[in-house]
């Protein structure tokens, strides 16, 4: 069974995830996470030294991702709120990481279609 939990701060903030650990176990994964800046989630916006995680549901590995972005979609969370942010993050380290294979692929391409004329 996955559960959909809620983590919560002192001032509010909610964060929206699942997971298939204890709790406990997955709020202090966050907590580690947020130290050591290795991983972008939104729940970095929480202060993590003050909060509490509840479980909101329970369901199957098959209806995890319906039923987690169920509760993001009715929850005044921070996963709405830095969802176009952590993309653009992600995808710009991406970009920094794969920069060499990036400007091979696009040379190929222009070399492909420099030929082709506009209309």
């Amino acid at each position: 069974m996955v559960t959909i939990y809620c983590i919560e701060d002192i001032d509010g903030l909610k964060y929206v995830g699942n997971t298939i650990q204890k709790l406990n176990i997955r709020l202090n994964n966050h907590r580690c996470h947020k130290k050591t800046k290795n991983r972008i989630d939104s729940s970095i916006m929480l202060n993590l030294d003050k909060c509490k995680i509840y479980s909101l549901e329970q369901c199957s590995p098959e209806q995890m991702r319906e039923k987690k972005q169920y509760w993001i979609n009715n929850t005044e969370c921070v996963n709405q709120i830095n969802a176009i942010v952590n993309k653009k993050e992600i995808n710009r380290k991406y970009r920094e990481k794969n920069k060499e294979k990036i400007n091979e692929y696009n040379r190929q391409k222009y070399h492909e279609n420099k030929d082709v004329t506009e209309c």
